[in-house]
């Protein structure tokens, strides 16, 4: 579904930009993202009330589709919401973007490092969630190609960096062997860092696509509905998600 929404955006921008005579690099645009999420692995910690445990750095999460949508507003004086910028704001914008992306652990056993004996060894129940994350931009764009139709650039290195906020939701979807009340669900609200960096191309005048590269930084800290032995469980893990994109974006 994601991808057919995707498809039919990007046939609706190139045709409305294809029919659009206008300078390139207004100041607003809205852009649809599409592209995979990578974790690799996690170090989780977890406790009751009573027992703090933690797992090492092999628990493997599965790669997962990320898709999202930007609004980017470039400091020039072209398209809506234009304004008399100084001249050497012309290269800087500012985003604020919204990602979604599934998150997963498959079912696993690993050894848990505590001081209890009987907490040495545990079969991970499947966890399965999403992420939903907002983040705020600040870019910088280094033009790399000019063209005559295209005086402040048709091709772009850019990179940005930003603060963001993540909502994350997990679900436990079957029993933890020999301990059946070991079910439930928790939510996470937690302070991001994103870093990202790409090219950018306008295919036509107001129509851009970008590849990149995104560094997000969370350290979600979930609380089971159900836990251990009918108490609590607190899970949390430094959650270092690597995304590989394509952007298609509209320049009003």
């Amino acid at each position: 579904m994601c991808r057919k929404l995707f498809l039919v955006a990007f046939l609706a921008l190139m045709v409305v930009g294809l029919n659009r005579v206008s300078p390139a690099i207004a100041a607003l645009s809205v852009g649809a993202e599409i592209g995979g999420n990578f974790i690799g692995t996690l170090e989780i910690a977890g406790r009751t009330r009573t027992k703090s445990v933690r797992l090492p750095k092999n628990t493997t999460v599965d790669p997962a589709l990320l898709s999202g949508l930007t609004v980017e507003y470039y400091f020039v004086d072209k398209g809506v919401l234009r304004y008399d910028w100084p001249d050497w704001m012309k290269n800087f914008s500012i985003a604020l973007d919204v990602t979604h992306n599934q998150l997963a652990f498959g079912h696993q056993t690993t050894n848990f490092i505590c001081q209890d004996p009987d907490w040495g060894t545990l079969s991970l129940p499947e966890f399965n969630g999403y992420v939903l994350t907002f983040s705020l931009l600040f870019k910088y764009r280094f033009p790399l190609i000019k063209q005559p139709d295209f005086p402040d650039g048709r091709l772009f290195l850019y990179v940005g960096v930003g603060p963001g906020i993540s909502y994350s939701y997990l679900e436990a979807n079957n029993n933890i062997v020999g301990n059946d009340s070991a079910v439930g669900h928790g939510t996470a609200t937690s302070p991001t860092l994103v870093a990202e960096s790409g090219i950018s191309l306008f295919v036509v005048k107001d129509v851009s696509i970008d590849l990149f590269f995104r560094y997000r930084y969370s350290a979600p800290r979930y609380e089971f509905n159900v836990g251990v032995c009918g108490a609590p469980l607190y899970v949390n893990f430094d959650n270092n998600s690597y995304n590989a994109a394509l952007r298609i974006a509209y320049h009003f």
